[in-house]
């Protein structure tokens, strides 16, 4: 099942079967002496990019918006989210989020 996806062109859908992790990344960009956080959601086994967005400030629902945007992407995935455990990803909303949406955080 994996290469006959990959042979297809979906790299996502294959380690969904695989793997089924999704791992966020944060970066800091400044731009013109304002730092923006780049939020990216990649694949946690071909390191596909699975979606970004750019953001002034990492709030819990911020973390919400970004995840729930990935996941329209690929409404049938339920991956597992992999994160630093942050103060966003530890509040009690964002538990309810991620059990609401189908998803697991590890």
């Amino acid at each position: 099942m994996e290469e006959q996806a990959i042979a297809q062109g979906n790299r996502f859908r294959a380690a969904a079967a695989t793997a089924s992790a999704l791992a966020y990344r944060l970066s800091y960009i400044n731009l013109c002496g304002t730092f923006y956080y780049l939020c990216s959601i990649l694949d946690g086994f071909s390191r596909f990019l699975v979606h970004w967005d750019l953001r002034e400030s990492m709030r819990e629902t911020d973390i919400e918006v970004i995840l729930q945007r990935a996941k329209e992407k690929y409404p049938e995935a339920k991956p597992r989210i992999i994160s630093d455990n942050g103060p966003q990803f530890i509040a009690r909303d964002f538990k309810e989020f991620i059990r609401i949406s189908g998803m697991t955080h590890v």
